[in-house]
């Protein structure tokens, strides 16, 4: 890379970025995904978001993994915080552990609506976002929707 323009550097940091999103991907729809690949998924997108942390396919597969019910809860939490401290917008972290939070039984609703109002403060554009919003705002008891820009 060293012969290489900035132009043409940062074209391949986001395409190696692309390519450990595919890894990923292809490790998490695997049907006969064992535990191991699973961590390994998320292993993947550790390192590639260490290189490209905007980039949108491996923050899509982030969020595909950190919605699901097959990790642990508290190495989920050290994998986000790995991303987050590797660049990646706490929006994107915020908007996925309150999606968590929507998804256990029974849904912890308030704590949803605090990440959901963190991850608005840095990004509106999260495809999703005022989805999830709009439904924990649905089975609050409040339903207050004063802060929503």
């Amino acid at each position: 890379m060293q012969h290489c323009s900035e132009d043409e550097r940062r074209q391949i940091v986001f395409l190696t970025g692309d390519v450990y999103a595919a890894w990923s991907r292809r490790l998490r729809l695997n049907s006969d995904r064992s535990q191991g690949d699973f961590f390994k998924a998320l292993e993947l997108l550790g390192k590639g978001l260490a290189l490209s942390p905007q980039n949108p396919r491996l923050l899509e597969e982030l969020s595909y993994l950190g919605c699901s019910a097959e990790v642990d809860a508290d190495l989920l939490e050290q994998k986000l915080t790995q991303a987050m401290d590797s660049g990646v917008s706490p929006g994107i972290v915020h908007f996925i552990k309150g999606t968590r939070d929507l998804l256990k039984d029974p849904p912890d609703v308030d704590a949803a609506l605090a990440h959901f109002r963190l991850s608005e403060q840095h990004s509106q554009s999260y495809a999703g976002l005022l989805n999830n919003l709009a439904h924990a705002m649905s089975i609050s008891e409040e339903g207050d929707m004063a802060w929503v820009s």
